[in-house]
């Protein structure tokens, strides 16, 4: 009798150990459940705070300085720097029957330019402001007073890299700014340089200009010749 419920008793634990094995493995083989809803809001914040980081991290960067500067931007005409050529500008542009003609962010590879001009009533006063865009490896504006079918007064200012920085070492941008003027048989030059690796250093404070003259007859008739392209340019396809 004793051996009997023995049996019957191990039996018993039997079954309840393979009913306890068999719920736990059922367990286990459920796939954890988690709503559509937790699923993108778990997405969302992941690429909320990764989006943060990048644009933190652009806005902290040189490129991004770089990129807005005024003197980069393609459709702003207002403010060159440049004293005289701005009051120039600001009166000027207060006359009645102003002429404004403008050809905008004209593209061929790498380079992308615009340029505006602003004529009084007779066309014996044209001003030109022209911009150019590298990308990273710089920037040049360039401003010209017309006077009676000649160029009175041209200025040229450009940002570039003198030199790539490294791990170890900061990249070097050099601003350079030349103004010209006629004289009989050529033009004066004045002519100015900075090197610096700050690039918010990237105007002109009270660096000496180094003034030289030099005969080409050509040179304003060619400049004129290639402003006028300018305007007439279209962007490559």
């Amino acid at each position: 009798m004793k051996k009997t419920i023995t049996i019957v008793i191990l039996i018993l634990v039997s079954l309840i150990t393979v009913w306890y094995l068999f719920k736990n493995k059922k367990n286990d083989s459920q796939p954890i459940s988690m709503s559509s809803d937790s699923l993108s809001t778990t997405k969302n914040n992941s690429y909320t705070v990764d989006s943060i980081n990048k644009i933190k991290e652009f806005n902290d960067s040189i490129e991004n300085k770089i990129f807005n500067i005024p003197e980069r931007n393609l459709n702003l005409f207002d403010k060159t720097n440049n004293d005289l050529f701005d009051n120039y500008l600001l009166n000027f542009s207060t006359k009645p029957n102003l002429t404004v003609k403008s050809n905008l962010e004209i593209c061929g590879g790498d380079y992308c330019y615009s340029i505006r001009k602003w004529s009084n009533l007779n066309q014996d006063t044209i001003l030109v402001y022209s911009k150019g865009d590298a990308g990273e490896y710089g920037l040049d504006n360039s401003q010209y007073i017309i006077i009676n079918g000649e160029i009175n007064w041209f200025r040229n200012f450009k940002i570039g890299i003198e030199d790539f920085g490294s791990e170890t070492k900061p990249t070097i941008y050099k601003s350079t700014e030349d103004i010209i003027t006629p004289v009989i048989g050529g033009y004066t030059i004045s002519k100015r340089e900075k090197k610096y690796s700050d690039f918010a250093e990237f105007k002109f404070k009270n660096e000496k200009f180094n003034t030289t003259n030099v005969k080409d007859e050509a040179f304003f008739k060619n400049e004129l010749k290639d402003l006028e392209e300018s305007f007439n340019a279209k962007s490559e396809e």
